[in-house]
């Protein structure tokens, strides 16, 4: 697995978009589930960035192969950077209202 990259989401956009950027390097990139891992990270951080290693972390326990991950959300200044972080669960829970 010299050549290739897990990344930490089953996210296909993004997992293309990564993909292309790695592959100018010659570098793979794998969903998490390609990779054997369909599991579903608890991301408890209190930043993006906490987040992103929380997944990575994850997944490179269980693999010990390569790990990428990132962590992204809404952030609007009129509410005080909310939903920031909760982003995902924020819109989950508003869409089965």
């Amino acid at each position: 697995m010299k050549n290739k990259i897990i990344l930490a989401s089953n996210n296909k956009n993004k997992i293309i978009e990564y993909a292309e950027i790695l592959k100018a390097f010659g570098i793979e990139v794998i969903s998490q589930k390609e990779a054997g891992f369909d599991i579903e990270v608890e991301e408890t951080g209190k930043t993006f960035a906490e987040n992103a290693i929380i997944k990575a972390e994850a997944i490179y326990k269980q693999s010990g192969q390569t790990v990428i991950s990132e962590d992204s959300g809404i952030i609007i200044d009129y509410l005080n950077g909310m939903p920031g972080v909760y982003s995902h669960r924020f819109l989950r829970r508003k869409s089965t209202s």
